[in-house]
Order: structure tokens, then C-alpha cells, then sequence
């Protein structure tokens, strides 16, 4: 995160404030991390630190634009906004075979959703449970209580 946050322009000049959340840096970063473990990405060319750089660039950018569509002076990036930066993301990965037929955009998605995944998770406790058979049965009355409600046609004039 040292070197990003060192060589990333996020500091511009536009008049706008535009605040980067320190978990948005770390789902940027993870971004990287995941590619670089990812089998569909070529082991040989590597995933430069170029990536983290460029995608934070991008998500700054990004949100620079929204605060200026709506007027704002000071914004704060989103994580939408690493949607945005596909374009920088999947310009930094190349592919193997399996990753090609895939689609870059499809793979980068993906390394997105793992990455927000793997950051966020530790942050909040376990969810319960359902029983799929509770779910089903749920399911199974709420269907059945419309299926059971007469259709009443009113006459036309």
C-alpha cells in the first residue's frame, strides 16, 4: 500500500476534495493481490505493482467526475468507483487461455468481487443460517396463499 499511495496521482488540483477510504485502498491492493494468485492470469508476465497504481488513479478519477456532475466540492471515492477502473484493470492483466475465453472484463469483475470479499468479511460477524427446508416451506405457503385468491374479473361497460 506504501508504494501506491506514494506514486498514485490522487492529489489534483481541480478544486475538489476527494477523499479515498483506507478499506477502498485495501480492496485496490487486494485487487492485485488476487490477480497475482488468480491461475486464469499468465504467472510469467506477472501483475506489476502498476495495477494497484493505475486502478486507484482511476477510482480518484472517477469519483473526481461524480463530485463535478453533481456540484460537489469534496467527495468521497466509492467502491462503485473500482468498477469504473475496469478499463485500468484489465489493461494491466494478461491472460492465459482459460482466462482469454473467459473475457478480461469477466475475470476483472471477478477479481473485484473476491478482493471487496476478503476485505469486508473479517469486518462483520457471521451471518445465520437458513434451513433450506424452512425456506422452502416459507416459500411453499406464500405461493400457495396467492395461488388460492380468487382472480375476480369486473365486467366491461
Amino acid at each position: 500500500m506504501t508504494i501506491t499511495q506514494q506514486e498514485a496521482w490522487v492529489g489534483r488540483d481541480s478544486g475538489r476534495k476527494i477523499d479515498v477510504p483506507d478499506y477502498l485502498r485495501e480492496v485496490v491492493e487486494e485487487i492485485a493481490f488476487q490477480a497475482r494468485e488468480d491461475k486464469r492470469v499468465d504467472r510469467r508476465s506477472g501483475v506489476s505493482q502498476r495495477l494497484p497504481i493505475t486502478t486507484l488513479e482511476s477510482v480518484v478519477s472517477n469519483a473526481e467526475q461524480r463530485a463535478t456532475r453533481v456540484g460537489e466540492k469534496h467527495s468521497v471515492a466509492r467502491v462503485a468507483d473500482i468498477y469504473a477502473a475496469l478499463p485500468a484493470i484489465t489493461g494491466k492483466l494478461e491472460l492465459e487461455y482459460e482466462g482469454e475465453l473467459k473475457g478480461a472484463d469477466t475475470i476483472a469483475r471477478e477479481l473485484i468481487r473476491t478482493a471487496v470479499g476478503r476485505v469486508f468479511s473479517p469486518s462483520w460477524p457471521p451471518l445465520p443460517t437458513v434451513a433450506s427446508s424452512s425456506r422452502k416451506s416459507k416459500a411453499c405457503s406464500s405461493t400457495s396463499a396467492a395461488s388460492a385468491s380468487p382472480i375476480v374479473k369486473t365486467p366491461e361497460p
